[in-house]
C-alpha cells in the first residue's frame, strides 16, 4: 500500500465524486473487475459445495506466489464449523461491484501511464503521460512527499520497470525513515548494477 504505476487509456480522466471531505477523486481498484468477479463467483460455487480456500496450503505448495487466481493452484478445505450456515458474502465480503473499479481496458487500449496512491482503492497523484519517461520527469520535479528526499528520474524509472511497479508508503532502513518510492528506486538500481557486474 503506497504508490503504483497504472497503465490507462489515452485521454483517461479519473472520475470525481462527492466524498465525506468534499468533491474529490473517487477511489477505484486498479485490478480487473472481470477477473475479480469471476474469482468471487467461482469461490462462492465452491462454498456452496462446503469448501473454502486453504491459503496456508497454497503458500506451502507455491512459495512466493502468495495469492493466486490460478484455479489449478487453488487449494480447498472444508468450511470451518463456526462458519457453517453463513452465505459466502458474510464470509468473504460482498461480490465485487464494477463501480468500484477502473475500466477493464484491453492491453492494446492501455497506452498511457499514471502514478496512483493505493492506500485507498486508488486515486491519481499525477497527470496521465504517454510514456513512463515523461511521467518520471514530471515526478522528479513536481512530486511532493513528507519523508525526506525524493526519488531521482533514474530511481522512478527503476521502480516503474520493477516486477510490481509499486512501492510501500514508507520504509525504515538502517534506522532511517524514507519514502517507499525512494527505497524501491534505490533497491532496484542497486540490483541492476549487481546484475551488470555478473
Amino acid at each position: 500500500m503506497g504508490r503504483e504505476l497504472r497503465r490507462v487509456a489515452a485521454g483517461y480522466e479519473h472520475p470525481k465524486a462527492q466524498m465525506s471531505w468534499g468533491y474529490d477523486y473517487k477511489p477505484l481498484f486498479g485490478r480487473s473487475y472481470s477477473k475479480d468477479v469471476s474469482e468471487w463467483d467461482y469461490e462462492e460455487s465452491k462454498w456452496l459445495e462446503g469448501l473454502c480456500r486453504d491459503y496456508a496450503q497454497e503458500m506451502k505448495d507455491y512459495p512466493g506466489e502468495f495469492y493466486t487466481n490460478d484455479r489449478d493452484h487453488m487449494r480447498w478445505q472444508k468450511i470451518d464449523p463456526k462458519h457453517e450456515g453463513w452465505d459466502y458474502a458474510s464470509y468473504a465480503g460482498n461480490r465485487p461491484d464494477s463501480r468500484d473499479y477502473m475500466p477493464d481496458w484491453s492491453e492494446e487500449e492501455k497506452t498511457h501511464f499514471c502514478l496512483y496512491e493505493d492506500v485507498s482503492e486508488g486515486t491519481p497523484v499525477s497527470p496521465v503521460f504517454a510514456t513512463k519517461e515523461e511521467l518520471a520527469r514530471w515526478l522528479e520535479t513536481n512530486y511532493a512527499h513528507s519523508l525526506g528526499s525524493l526519488p531521482s528520474y533514474e530511481e522512478w524509472m527503476a521502480m516503474f520497470n520493477s516486477k510490481h511497479a509499486s512501492s510501500p508508503s514508507m520504509v525504515i532502513s538502517n534506522g532511517q525513515v524514507m519514502s517507499g518510492e525512494k527505497f524501491v528506486g534505490e533497491y532496484e538500481l542497486e540490483k541492476q548494477r549487481g546484475e551488470e557486474h555478473q
